[in-house]
């Protein structure tokens, strides 16, 4: 059972020692300055177990005026129409005061990424990894109540429609949804979940055509310097992307985001590493940037699991030290594979390297990416 401690009127820190709590964001840490903050409680913490529920109580006074904090409203609004569905409570009320609020709350059990059911996630074989991606969104919307995501006028297309499928979009006079759509607007859309990061308690996405990371390039960067968490999603990745001519292919912009410090750049090869992209970029603390397929892709023997430590070994050499290592990402790992072939008729002993994040792969050991890519094989 889930007691309960009115912290603003009941100061007695025996009563937590060995509890179960439930707080609002920092209120019982004690990382908030007074009146927010209760180090007569924080100091007598042992062995209890802690449930962070948003960043914030739903109201806070300043300089007398309340003013309305985003996650806990969202939670609020879920709370009285009773939507509960991805989501489990103890069935116990709370009454949380804060200022002039009192608020009836339920425990919750907020989703962390050991809670995720990613067996829900279904990976179609030779399909895009934008589809595959959309695939991971829908569980994310199904199972992470505190996840935003949001569109710049392209969600049929870049397909966070996924996770729009599971919520509704967010309007003026209604906040109870959990999409965003931005509009023709890609800079203030990655500037608003930078703001979202910031604030806390909320995991912040959005999604756009690759070609138009240019315009968000400023708040990519700021996400970069302040470490935020914000995921970056794009599809039509490739430079071959045709139909709406070269001011939609992204040329040079793979290499730009790459060379930004404190990011992660994901380049899926198949559905199966499109998940343990989407599995990866939530354990970070850093921003995450997942580029995505316009075209289906087959899916590929081996690839899944190994796609954690950022770089593998996809279809070996058939010596132990290979004539060429052949290093691809995305849509041309299964153009790697297939020169392997062509290349093993000529007697070349190929090895082809999947490199689905060079960030994750740099910090693997030394022994492991020697183990993928020997130094003794200049030829790659």
């Amino acid at each position: 059972a889930i007691e309960y401690t009115d912290v603003q009127k009941d100061t007695t820190k025996s009563k937590l020692a060995g509890k179960t709590i439930v707080c609002f964001g920092d209120s019982i840490t004690g990382n908030q300055p007074y009146p927010y903050s209760y180090p007569d409680i924080v100091a007598d913490m042992t062995g209890a177990t802690v449930y962070n529920v948003g960043f914030g109580g739903c109201c806070m006074s300043d300089n007398g005026q309340e003013r309305r904090l985003f996650t806990m409203c969202r939670l609020a609004d879920a709370i009285a129409a009773g939507d509960f569905s991805a989501q489990e409570n103890s069935g116990v009320s709370i009454t949380y005061k804060q200022g002039n609020a009192n608020i009836n709350y339920v425990p919750l059990r907020i989703a962390t990424l050991e809670s995720i059911d990613w067996t829900k996630v279904e990976q179609k074989a030779n399909d895009a990894t934008r589809n595959a991606s959309a695939a991971c969104l829908t569980a994310l919307a199904e199972q992470v109540p505190n996840m935003i995501c949001a569109s710049a006028d392209l969600s049929n297309s870049d397909k966070t429609d996924g996770f729009l499928k599971k919520t509704k979009a967010m309007t003026k006079d209604d906040f109870s949804g959990a999409f965003f759509q931005a509009g023709v607007a890609e800079l203030t859309m990655a500037c608003i979940c930078i703001g979202m990061a910031l604030h806390g308690g909320v995991i912040a996405g959005c999604g756009t055509f690759f070609v138009f990371s240019d315009y968000m390039k400023p708040a990519i960067r700021m996400a970069a310097l302040m470490r935020l968490p914000v995921k970056f999603i794009w599809s039509h990745d490739a430079f071959r992307v045709g139909e709406d001519g070269p001011t939609h292919q992204p040329v040079e912009h793979l290499v730009g985001l790459r060379s930004i410090p404190n990011i992660k750049v994901y380049r899926p090869a198949d559905g199966k590493e499109t998940t343990a992209a989407w599995i990866s970029a939530l354990t970070g603390k850093n921003p995450s940037c997942l580029f995505l397929s316009r075209q289906n892709l087959p899916r590929l023997q081996n690839s899944g699991e190994k796609a954690f430590k950022g770089g593998y070994i996809l279809a070996d050499s058939t010596k132990k030290t290979p004539d060429v290592i052949l290093i691809a990402t995305g849509s041309e790992v299964n153009l790697a594979v297939k020169a392997k072939a062509e290349l093993k008729a000529e007697g070349v002993d190929v090895r082809v390297v999947s490199m689905p994040c060079v960030e994750e792969f740099e910090k693997q050991s030394d022994k492991y990416k020697e183990s993928v890519l020997p130094k003794a094989v200049r030829a790659r």
